[in-house]
């Protein structure tokens, strides 16, 4: 479950960081 978690929590990073390189 934790790996699982650590995707997750990796995938909402990325696409935060991907809206914040948009703007």
């Amino acid at each position: 479950h934790r790996q699982e978690w650590e995707v997750r929590h990796g995938s909402l990073l990325g696409i935060k960081y991907l809206i914040a390189v948009r703007q």
